[in-house]
């Protein structure tokens, strides 16, 4: 695999696919989603670290057949396309490839949009306040928002590249 030349990205790619680790390790090992946490709080059944990765998904059926998940397993937060787009990202800084840049621009509304989306005016005391934050406080929320700010910068660093080459 033949590296990028140009050191400031190849640096950049670097960084980002350390963080993109950590954020790895945090969705493979962390038992937690938002609705629930908005539910509880943080002494929700979920709202944990564990080892256990594959068996310790709850779930029943109701009274219609339908599944009702009580709780999931530590997988289910791999399951989500920003992370993906965000190492497609990631590789492209590592190894300058063409194919995986223009990639990159393509899906940068995927990390823009669901940044925004979890902003929520509505819940605000007071738009103009940080309050409009206010599920931004969710430990697994950090990690998703750190996960789309790198998106972001990414895809817009592609596309700044990409402009001044024309």
């Amino acid at each position: 695999m033949k590296l990028n030349e140009n050191l400031k990205e190849r640096k950049m790619g670097y960084i980002c696919l350390c963080i993109y680790a950590l954020i790895f390790l945090v969705y493979i090992f962390f038992d937690g989603w938002s609705f629930e946490w908005l539910d509880y709080g943080y002494d929700g059944a979920n709202q944990h670290f564990d080892f256990n990765i594959f068996s310790d998904m709850v779930w029943s059926l109701n009274s219609e057949g339908e599944r009702v998940i009580e709780s999931t397993n530590n997988l289910h937060n791999l399951v989500y396309i920003c992370y993906y787009t965000g190492l497609a990202s990631v590789f492209a800084l590592i190894t300058g490839n063409e194919w995986l840049k223009k990639g990159s621009i393509a899906t940068l509304a995927f990390p823009v949009i669901s940044f925004f989306s979890s902003i929520n005016p509505f819940v605000a005391t007071d738009i103009f306040t940080w309050d409009i934050f206010r599920y931004h406080f969710y430990f697994l929320q950090i990690f998703y928002d750190l996960n789309h700010i790198c998106g972001m910068i990414m895809g817009g660093n592609h596309s700044l590249q990409h402009c001044k080459k024309e």
